[in-house]
C-alpha cells in the first residue's frame, strides 16, 4: 500500500503500476475534467485492477443550484454530481475497457457525524449547513471501478 499526496494531474508512476487506486473525498476535485478517468488513471492500472472512489455527491442532479448550496461550496459547486452521472462520467473514453458500478452510500449519516464530532471548523460550518436542509439533497457517490 502506498498513500500519495501528489497532483492527481501529474502522477509520476508508470503505466499498469498500481493493482489498486482509492480515493476517498478528493476525485470531485479534480476528476470532473472530461475523459479525466480514461486518460489520467486508467493506464495505472493493472488488467484486472480496481479504482474505489468516494465522492460527495448528490441524490440527482438539480437544474437549478440552492443559493444554500452555492454559499456553502463557493467555487466547488460544479463537483458535486449525481450516482448516475458519475457512472456515465466515468465510462468516458474507456469504450469497453472497463467495468463500472456506481451506488449512494448508506453512511451518509454516519460519516458527517464522525467528521463533524472531529470539532474542525469546516466541520462545525459543514453541520450548519446540513441542518439548513442540505442533507435532504446530498449522499456519498460509490465508484467501483475494474479494468478489464
Amino acid at each position: 500500500m502506498i498513500p500519495i499526496h501528489a497532483n492527481a494531474l501529474d502522477l509520476p508512476f508508470a503505466n499498469d503500476f498500481f493493482d489498486a487506486i482509492v480515493s476517498i473525498d478528493s476525485y470531485h476535485y479534480y476528476g470532473c475534467e472530461e475523459e479525466f478517468f480514461a486518460k489520467k488513471m486508467l493506464p495505472l492500472l493493472k488488467s484486472g485492477g480496481y479504482a474505489l472512489i468516494c465522492v460527495p455527491g448528490l441524490k440527482s442532479e438539480l437544474e437549478q443550484v440552492p443559493e444554500m448550496m452555492i454559499e456553502w461550496l463557493e467555487d466547488a459547486v460544479d463537483t458535486f454530481h449525481s450516482a448516475n452521472w458519475w457512472g456515465k462520467h466515468i465510462q468516458q473514453g474507456c469504450d469497453d475497457l472497463i467495468e463500472v458500478t456506481v451506488y449512494e452510500s448508506d453512511q451518509f449519516e454516519a460519516c458527517w457525524q464522525d467528521w463533524i464530532n472531529t470539532g474542525n471548523e469546516y466541520a462545525l460550518n459543514d453541520a450548519k449547513f446540513l441542518n439548513r436542509g442540505l442533507n435532504e439533497l446530498l449522499n456519498f457517490v460509490m465508484i467501483v471501478v475494474r479494468k478489464k
